[in-house]
Parts: C-alpha cells; structure tokens; sequence
C-alpha cells in the first residue's frame, strides 16, 4: 500500500491524464493505494481518441469510480474547485504557468495535497531550465524539475533512488510506484484493448515476414528518416505521436501501416512481440523504452 490511506470519511483523489501512458502509469499506482478511496479520472484533450477513453473507463473494469473530459489541463483543475477531493496527481508543476494555477488552488484548499506522478523520463531531468531563470524559479518557489514547486507535497516515481541522485536535497515526499507499465498492460491486455479500441489495432496487423519494423514518431514526423525507414526489411508500421492527430502521411507509398496515434505503445508492442518473431522499434527518444524493457524479442533503435 501507498502512504495514502482512508480517514474515517471514505476520501478521494484525482488523477489528470494527458496521454496513454499517464494513464498506464495511473492505473498502476492507483492499484497500490487503499481500495476504499474513490479514484477520480480528469482526462485532458491532448491525444487521439481520449474523449472516447473517457466515456468508457468507468465500464472498462479498470477501478476507476469517475472520469471527466476537459479541453485544458486549467479547465481539469478548477473543476476540482467545485468537486472537491483530498489528492490530486498531475503528470507536471514545472514551470511559471504551472506555478500560478497549483499555487492559486493551493491557497483555496489547504488541506488538498498536490503530487507530481511519473509522466516519462522526463520526470527525472535536472536541465530543463539554466542561469537566470532556473535560479530566479527556485527563489520564488516555482518548479524548474518535477516536484519542486512550492504547492507539491511530493512526487511518485519508479525510480526514487536515480531522483534522490539527481536532487540531493530534496525534502519533499518521494513515493515508489510498485506495478510497472508491462505488468499493468500484460495483466489487463483484453480490459485496455476494448477501452483503447483494439479490434481496430490488431486488424491492422497482418504478419508477411518474420520480423517487423514500428517507427514512433515525435511531435512532429521526420521525414528525412521516412526515406530509409522504406528500405528496411520486414513488414513496416508507422506509429504517429499520441499528441499527434493528423500525420498526413500516405503510408500506402511508404510500403507500411499507419496505426491509432492515440493507442499505447505499451498495447502495440505486446501485439507485436507476440506475432513476430522480432519487432524492431525505431524512436526520437521515446520513454516507451524504459518501460517495456521485459520483452526479449524486442529491439530498441534510437534515431
């Protein structure tokens, strides 16, 4: 069990999703947390398909009691204003604007504790601000790294020990996340696969050769690699970024398969690791890497 626990009024907490392997990373923390609390989902409009993950959640079987829709991640927050819960998990408080809004809600709920979840790799970088503005943020209280502005009681991670390396002298809470994303994808593989549209990912696969190749795109498609990305051998799948919903590629003249930008990675790469014998993942950087690392017969290949 987690820290978090039931007074003797049943509490509640609320998780903000804002792509699929937040909410990967939501259910298995959730998971560990006491099952008396009322689990709350606050999915946010950033990736393909999350209106209709929002409507079916609840029936998905998944343990989540709500799930709201929201076009921002400001509009998520201040409904909690009026639906008031005793946590909530957001995937980041770096940054000014972050600041304002955590630091605003904070002095209107006192009680209500903040915590900064795991949203990728990204959760433990101690670069992303430098000079001037990294020491004026730290001076008022503002993240420059997740789980260091001043209205955050702390962070949940799978990694605490690399954090504590990075950020020697941190104070607040450091919670470890105990299900991994592969156990959680692996353990309810059917129950995601209907609440991510699966029929409409597995009818896309169609095995000709022994191995395959999935390219995950960034933000945007590097069309320089798409050029050598059609001489590679096996069959070929094109994968676009969840934030992504219009690749405009033409996959037919790249010899592929476009696949759901708003699926899980996680989802596709247990699809795949099961029907080829090797699946050849190619990526910007993806945290998808550090989280799957139990498939044997899969091979990552930063571009």
């Amino acid at each position: 069990m987690g820290n978090l626990s039931c007074s003797s009024s049943i509490s509640s907490i609320a998780f903000i999703v804002t792509k699929p392997l937040q909410f990967l990373i939501a259910t298995a923390l959730k998971n560990q947390l006491d099952a008396r609390i009322k689990f709350k989902l606050l999915i946010i409009n950033s990736f393909d398909g999350s209106e209709s993950v929002s409507a079916k959640v609840v029936d998905s079987g998944l343990g989540w009691d709500s799930a709201s829709y929201y076009q921002t991640k400001r509009e998520a927050m201040q409904s909690l204003y009026s639906d008031r819960v005793d946590s909530v998990f957001i995937d980041s408080d770096v940054g000014f604007s972050n600041y304002v809004g955590l630091s605003l809600f904070k002095a209107r709920f006192l009680a209500t504790k903040i915590y900064v979840y795991e949203e990728g790799t990204g959760s433990y970088r101690d670069n992303l601000y430098s000079g001037v503005k990294s020491f004026f943020f730290k001076m008022i209280g503002c993240g420059a790294a997740f789980g260091h502005s001043l209205p955050v009681s702390g962070i949940w991670l799978y990694k605490p020990e690399k954090f504590k390396k990075k950020f020697k002298r941190y104070r607040k809470q450091i919670h470890k996340i105990e299900k991994s994303v592969f156990r959680i994808t692996v353990e309810n593989t059917i129950k995601l696969s209907e609440l991510f549209n699966g029929a409409e990912i597995y009818s896309k696969i169609n095995r000709k050769q022994n191995n395959c190749a999935l390219y995950l795109t960034s933000w945007t498609v590097d069309k320089d690699f798409l050029k050598k990305f059609i001489d590679i051998s096996g069959d070929k799948y094109i994968k676009p970024h969840p934030h992504l919903i219009d690749s405009q590629l033409d996959s037919s003249q790249l010899n592929s398969v476009e696949l759901p930008s708003g699926a899980p990675a996680e989802i596709l790469i247990l699809a795949f690791s099961e029907k080829y014998d090797v699946v050849y993942v190619y990526h910007h950087g993806s945290s998808l890497e550090e989280y799957v690392q139990e498939f044997r017969n899969v091979v990552f290949v930063k571009i």
